[in-house]
């Protein structure tokens, strides 16, 4: 097995998609065919960072991990969100995500490790995902407000412990970042992305293993759902 660079990736601007009629777009898969040194990253994408401007300049975890929340790549949690929201792009732009995911699934496998593949969440999966994920943001500022307060409070009691002639040392505020809950992690209802063509009636199909069936377009790829 070689040595390849397992960091998941995106163009944006050549892979993105429409989800139904809306404007909110998401975005196929990118691999890196960049050696690494050493590790499991090349140099270049050890540079990058999960809060870049775009999403082509971030990474997005590794081939081998579930996509990130931040990340707008077919299969993330921010995307089955979206389709719950705005629906489905178009059947074309989905058979080329999954084309670009089995890519991906082949070259973690060439590096002799598993790839993380593509969980559909079913529709009460995505609900609590989206209730967390308010309950967090509203649990962040609710934070936020607190130490505000709870930071002039200490800086009200130092400065009457420096008028005294107290020698106080300093601390770095602690941002809290994880929390133990006694609710159950989330699952997720996995499934295999896979699609075939068949003849039916005498005409050529595609079809999907949910059993949705689209004709062929003109460039040999899903057109419009039968």
């Amino acid at each position: 097995m070689e040595a390849r660079c397992l960091a998941r990736l995106t163009q944006w601007e050549k892979t993105k998609g429409n989800h139904g009629e809306s404007s909110t777009t998401s975005c196929h898969v990118k691999l890196c065919k960049v050696m690494p040194v050493s590790g499991n990253l090349c140099e270049g994408c050890k540079r990058r960072t999960s809060a870049g401007k775009t999403q082509s300049s971030m990474i997005h975890g590794l081939l081998t991990e579930e996509i990130p929340e931040y990340s707008h790549i077919f299969g993330s949690r921010w995307y089955w969100e979206k389709v719950r929201k705005s629906g489905e792009p178009p059947a074309d732009w989905i058979a080329a995500a999954l084309e670009a995911q089995a890519a991906a699934e082949a070259w973690c496998a060439g590096a002799g490790v598993v790839g993380w593949r593509v969980q559909r969440p079913s529709d009460s999966d995505v609900e609590e995902m989206v209730r967390k994920k308010s309950a967090a943001v509203q649990k962040k500022k609710s934070d936020g407000r607190t130490a505000g307060a709870g930071a002039t409070t200490l800086r009200v009691a130092a400065a009457a412990e420096t008028v005294k002639g107290t020698l106080l040392a300093s601390f770095a505020v602690i941002d809290k970042q994880f929390a133990e809950t006694a609710e159950e992690p989330l699952a997720a209802r996995a499934f295999e992305a896979s699609m075939w063509k068949e003849e039916r009636d005498g005409v050529e199909v595609w079809v999907f293993e949910n059993g949705a069936v689209f004709s062929v377009g003109a460039t040999g790829r899903p057109a419009r759902r039968l």
